[in-house]
């Protein structure tokens, strides 16, 4: 299904093509953090299926609890989580 998003202040937005069977929590340390809540909701999309139709994303690189690094997007402005990805 197709979906459409953006950020608290609208300065992003995005649309994404998502199935249903690829939302779940994640109740990591950094999810926490990010989300400030015991959980942050997750839906997984390819990145041939995510579209970013307005605005700049702001990135940096994090090595998470596993070690791996991942690259965390957000909203320069109001600091909205768009996604995190493998570097």
């Amino acid at each position: 299904m197709q979906i459409d998003g953006g950020c608290h202040c609208g300065n992003i937005t995005y649309e994404a093509i998502i199935g249903p069977d690829h939302v779940f929590l994640c109740h990591c340390t950094d999810c926490q953090v990010i989300s400030g809540a015991p959980y942050r909701s997750i839906v997984r999309t390819s990145e041939k299926d995510f579209t970013l139709k307005s605005g700049t994303l702001k990135t940096y690189i994090k090595t998470a609890e596993s070690g791996n690094l991942r690259e965390q997007n957000f909203c320069p402005a109001c600091g909205s989580h768009i996604y995190a990805t493998s570097v």
